[in-house]
């Protein structure tokens, strides 16, 4: 089976508990949505918003036409506006066909091969603004999980890059667009001070990787990895010093970064 049968697999599974769970979202994510939401400039009458997922942001955009679109049908099944199922790196729309495009929470998990085309066909379709919002300098190494069954390591969202100010500041200068708005959303009390050697001791001498969860989906055999990894002695002198970090080293970090962009020319 193919990588990107089983990214299939993910979001299928992921879309289907989430249907039939009904399941509401965790506070942070309800204020992440307000604070995307209110980068929206005023009198836009178009809008679409790419890898809508559910629709927990687009049933709550406010304009005379919006279209939520994404890859998988299962995620469209919740969605109240007008819907498209189509791929990010060939949008079925005619150049400058939406006064703002959005898309949250997607171009981190766009491989290599995908990525540069994304960012032109979100340009392609843009008339006027661009807002994108993706999690702020995420330590992918963090959210690792290992496969029981084959040994491979993979990100248990499946987030293959991270970005930080800058590189988002200018992240579509090449097609014309400029920063207008930048915003940190969700400020959070973190204990996010683990150091390269610290991962290199849970990785390579534990070999621990904890992260798991129902949706966690091996890309390379397919096996979801939902139970939770046992712990050595290696492992549990690690938990204890994170258990440190989280009571005495806690700091104000933004979960996620919004960017706002306008066409310049």
């Amino acid at each position: 089976m193919r990588n990107s049968d089983h990214l299939g697999k993910y979001w299928k599974t992921y879309y289907e508990r989430v249907n039939s769970a009904q399941q509401k979202l965790h506070p942070i994510q309800y204020e992440r949505i307000e604070e995307t939401l209110s980068m929206i400039p005023s009198g836009i009458q178009s809008i679409l918003d790419i890898g809508c997922g559910d629709g927990s942001i687009t049933n709550q955009i406010i304009a005379p036409l919006v279209i939520g679109m994404d890859a998988s049908p299962d995620a469209l099944k919740n969605v109240k506006s007008k819907k498209a199922v189509a791929n990010i790196n060939n949008l079925p729309f005619k150049n400058k066909s939406f006064d703002l495009v959005m898309c949250a929470e997607v171009i981190e998990h766009l491989n290599i091969d995908s990525y540069q085309q994304a960012l032109c066909e979100i340009a392609r379709v843009a008339s006027k603004y661009i807002l994108i919002t993706v999690p702020f300098k995420e330590w992918l190494e963090l959210s690792f999980a290992r496969c029981i069954s084959c040994g491979c390591i993979f990100h248990s969202s499946y987030h293959v890059r991270s970005f930080g100010f800058g590189e988002l500041k200018n992240l579509l200068t090449q097609f014309g667009f400029e920063c207008k708005d930048l915003r940190y959303i969700c400020p959070i009390l973190s204990a996010d001070r683990t150091t390269k050697f610290e991962i290199f001791i849970r990785h390579r001498l534990a070999r621990e990787y904890l992260t798991h969860s129902e949706f966690a989906v091996c890309p390379l055999c397919g096996y979801i990895v939902v139970q939770r990894p046992k712990r050595n002695l290696i492992g549990w002198i690690c938990a204890i010093i994170r258990l440190m970090q989280k009571i005495f080293l806690r700091k104000a970090k933004p979960y996620w970064i919004g960017v706002l962009y306008y066409r310049k020319t």
